[in-house]
């Protein structure tokens, strides 16, 4: 039969065995209900592709050096369907401490809710590098471009993806606020039958710290709705407008230059 292996997720073809998943120890298996061993084997991704005699079968690796046969091979050499549950379960997702981190910092990552498959990470936007699930952010950040997002991937299908932020800048003045939606209020009868609605608003400063807040407040027209009162104000300026859009930047162009990145602002 044609020694062909495919991986149809990466469209993988090969007349020669797949390669090899690093950090995965080798050992004969017994063959189907023949009982005889093959050593004609190698691991793809996690999953271990066996020959004997005109079929090829593929197994899932576990742990504890055993294997699930969870489908065949035909003699084609095309794919059979592999039960994967347990080996990379739906749902998996990055565990972090921090969206926020500074130049030069470390953060260790984890897996949430992971099987038994091979999970790798790798950093596909921005800077920084991987050390098995630890993040090291990079020396510098001009315009906020080395803002990382970072995949995990099992048997080299992606799980989840995580954004962060990289601040080069020190703390300082605020550079952003959010309007607190749950805090949007309208009376009329307490102001003499005029209408009057406002909202609180949080600022923050590059670090992504927290410095003060206020409230604004829109209407003052007698006899108007709370929803005319919302919509009181110049286009971009209403608290409809603040409720649909409820965060502001306020960064300067020179903010940015200097690497004031804070989370806030992903």
């Amino acid at each position: 039969m044609s020694e062909r292996w495919t991986d149809k997720k990466r469209g993988y073809v090969s007349n020669l065995f797949p390669p090899i998943v690093k950090n995965v120890s080798y050992a004969a298996a017994a063959v189907g209900e023949t009982g005889k061993l093959d050593m004609s084997f190698g691991f793809f991704n996690g999953i271990r592709i066996q020959r004997f005699g005109l079929y090829e079968k593929v197994y899932q690796y576990k742990p504890d050096g055993s294997f699930v046969v969870p489908g065949d091979l035909n003699p084609e050499g095309t794919s059979g369907t592999a039960d994967t549950s347990g080996v990379c379960p739906q749902g998996v997702r990055i565990g972090y401490t921090t969206l926020q981190m500074n130049i030069n910092e470390s953060q260790g990552l984890s897996i949430i809710g992971g099987g038994t498959g091979v999970y790798t990470w790798e950093v596909v936007i921005g800077g920084g590098s991987m050390s098995g699930s630890v993040y090291t952010a990079p020396s510098s950040n001009v315009n906020c471009l080395e803002n990382p997002t970072i995949t995990l991937s099992c048997n080299g299908v992606v799980m989840d993806s995580l954004r962060l932020s990289i601040n080069a800048h020190g703390q300082g003045t605020w550079v952003y606020f959010v309007y607190k939606v749950e805090t949007l209020w309208c009376g009329s009868e307490e102001f003499g039958g005029f209408t009057y609605c406002g909202m609180t608003r949080d600022f923050f400063d590059c670090t992504d710290r927290y410095l003060f807040s206020d409230g604004v407040m829109a209407g003052g027209v007698f006899g108007d709705t709370c929803e005319e009162c919302y919509d009181y104000g110049a286009p971009g300026t209403t608290l409809s407008y603040f409720v649909a859009h409820p965060v502001a930047d306020g960064r300067s162009n020179q903010d940015k230059l200097e690497g004031c990145c804070p989370a806030g602002l992903l």
